[in-house]
């Protein structure tokens, strides 16, 4: 078996390198199987009003706390809700 994968993998490294038709085909089965290329998909989420204009990430961290988990300061303020879809 190692023998016919060896001459295999040399015709199709040929074709791979030629100018043919089928060489497009053959670099990119070589890519995908020899430099682990990949094909990906995107995914856009579209709603009534369109795609997504912006995404925005708030951290919110609590207040500290000592050694009896009691806070060490006031609460925070109630800030802008957290996920906020902005429409055009």
């Amino acid at each position: 078996h190692i023998k016919a994968n060896t001459k295999v993998a040399e015709s199709l490294f040929r074709k791979a390198m030629g100018d043919g038709p089928q060489s497009v085909t053959a670099c990119i089965f070589w890519l995908k199987t020899r430099a682990h290329w990949k094909e990906t998909t995107v995914q856009e989420h579209v709603g009534n009003a369109g795609p997504i204009m912006k995404i925005e990430r708030v951290i919110i961290s609590p207040p500290p706390r000592d050694s009896n988990s009691n806070m060490l300061g006031p609460p925070a303020a109630k800030g802008p809700p957290l996920l906020e879809h902005v429409g055009t």
